[in-house]
């Protein structure tokens, strides 16, 4: 994950770019964003300075970003394909 990278985009104001980069390597960032423990962030480095960057919140803030400002940022459309299998996420829940 490039976290360094969203960081950065999130605080330029680029919240779809950052988004882009999340799901490069997250497929599912509101989650993620939610139920992560973050271990990553006992061992920031920014902590020696002030506090730990929050990475997890900034992840979950870009995906509802986009989530929630469909003007801005359109629903991308549902693929073509059709699955004969089913699949269920458990436990990922819906904000709002």
């Amino acid at each position: 994950m490039n976290a360094q990278g969203y960081v950065a985009l999130i605080a330029a104001g680029k919240f779809k770019a950052a988004y882009e980069l999340i799901r490069e390597r997250c497929p599912l960032p509101a989650a993620c964003g939610r139920v992560c423990q973050h271990p990553c962030e006992d061992h920031c480095n920014r902590g020696e300075i002030d506090q730990a960057v929050s990475v997890r919140d900034l992840k979950r803030f870009a995906a509802d970003y986009i989530q929630f400002n469909p003007d801005q940022y359109p629903p991308a459309k549902p693929a073509a394909a059709k699955l004969d299998a089913k699949v269920a996420i458990i436990g990922g829940g819906r904000p709002g």
